[in-house]
């Protein structure tokens, strides 16, 4: 049964797989098997997939490689309205970040997940700047950030009217508060929390 919603971030509950990448015995991505993989995934009955993370082996990816599977991705979930597709974006340049974020959401991706800068350890402001400048360039697709309630803040501060919602991954034991936080700015909407064990 195919559930007809028009704000895909209600269909981020549950279970979200990160989407495993299959390789061939050469190195090379492995686009039939991953079109298994995606079908398998989509038969379990999940409301949403994202890709690429951590178990897609992203970082060994090439460009062309990671624009054909979020391609098939894509395809396969355009005209199901009951998954949401969620097209990570893991630059640290922020312009990279900005141009990821921009090509997914041009080409379908219902959701946008951003890992913020962490390599070398960069400042409080220079995060937020990344943030806002990738959360500006969006005007459609939702948007997930997994930071601290300082960054949840700086998003509605700074863009009160935009329309999307800001789902927030927190990584603490003070969900409440930080979902206490995000109710407190009236643009905002708490679309999901995960605690981390």
């Amino acid at each position: 049964m195919i559930v007809m919603v028009e704000d895909p971030s209600v269909l981020v509950r549950g279970v979200s797989p990160v989407l495993e990448v299959p390789f061939t015995d050469e190195g090379e991505i492995d686009v039939p098997g991953f079109r298994r993989v995606l079908r398998y995934v989509l038969d379990t009955g999940v409301s949403s997939v994202m890709f690429p993370g951590f178990a897609s082996e992203y970082h060994k990816l090439a460009e062309d490689e990671r624009r054909t599977l979020t391609t098939v991705l894509l395809e396969q979930t355009a005209a199901r309205s009951d998954v949401a597709a969620i097209v990570a974006v893991q630059d640290h340049a922020t312009r990279l970040a900005v141009a990821r974020a921009q090509e997914a959401v041009a080409a379908g991706a219902d959701l946008i997940n951003l890992l913020p800068p962490h390599y070398l350890r960069p400042s409080r402001r220079a995060v937020e700047d990344h943030i806002r400048a990738v959360r500006l360039s969006q005007r459609q697709a939702d948007f997930a950030v997994g930071r601290e309630r300082h960054t949840v803040a700086m998003l509605f501060e700074q863009q009160p009217e935009q329309d999307a919602s800001v789902g927030v991954v927190v990584d603490h034991q003070d969900m409440v508060s930080v979902r206490a936080h995000v109710r407190s700015f009236p643009s905002a909407r708490w679309v999901r929390g995960v605690r981390k064990p």
